[in-house]
């Protein structure tokens, strides 16, 4: 009896955590819908007009010399794989970065504005959406560099949040068969 008992409230944690992980897939772009969030051109973003494309997120910001620029390259690499994808890149040092500072990093790492966009907000909206995401950053102690992830989230046409991948150690083979399995359900 006792086996039947943990028998059924393992499917019941189950089938609660599925359904709360579904029930949180769309929240994150509705919330960004929510929120005022400027491009490198000075305008308002509009995430709703994002579904009619496969999109990711990953985070950065304009001042970083070490991590962000590799990043970007990476980001260049699965831009040119999967021409279908925009990348929208978060700013997570908003208060220090103006807009064309944004502008100014898509131009200086050749990240196509058909493909790119990066965006900011304030910082409150910021931290609330990268929370949303399971990301992170902090500011080091120097309170000029931010430690962060390094990882890219994706999102299908429906705004369903489709999976991750960590781009710390950059990019190759495994990590294009990857994402290659994120989004080979998506039309």
């Amino acid at each position: 009896m006792k086996k039947i008992k943990t028998y059924f409230l393992s499917i019941l944690i189950f089938l609660s955590a599925s359904f709360l992980c579904a029930a949180d897939r769309t929240l994150i772009i509705d919330d960004l819908k929510s929120g005022k969030w400027l491009n490198q051109d000075n305008m308002n973003v509009q995430f709703g007009e994002k579904q009619n494309q496969k999109f990711a997120f990953v985070l950065s910001y304009t001042e970083c010399k070490t991590l962000c620029p590799m990043i970007s390259n990476d980001l260049k690499k699965i831009a040119k794989q999967f021409s279908d994808l925009k990348i929208i890149i978060i700013d997570i040092k908003p208060e220090s970065s103006k807009i064309d500072d944004l502008k100014k990093y898509l131009q200086k790492h050749k990240l196509s504005e058909k493909q790119f966009q990066f965006i900011k907000s304030n910082t409150e909206e910021t931290d609330r959406i990268v929370k949303k995401m399971n990301l992170f950053y902090t500011k080091e102690a120097d309170l000029e560099h931010f430690d962060h992830s390094t990882s890219i989230v994706f999102f299908d046409k429906a705004s369903n949040k489709l999976g991750y991948l960590e781009l710390n150690n950059g990019i190759d083979k495994k990590s294009f068969k990857r994402i290659d399995e994120i989004l080979k359900n998506v039309k």
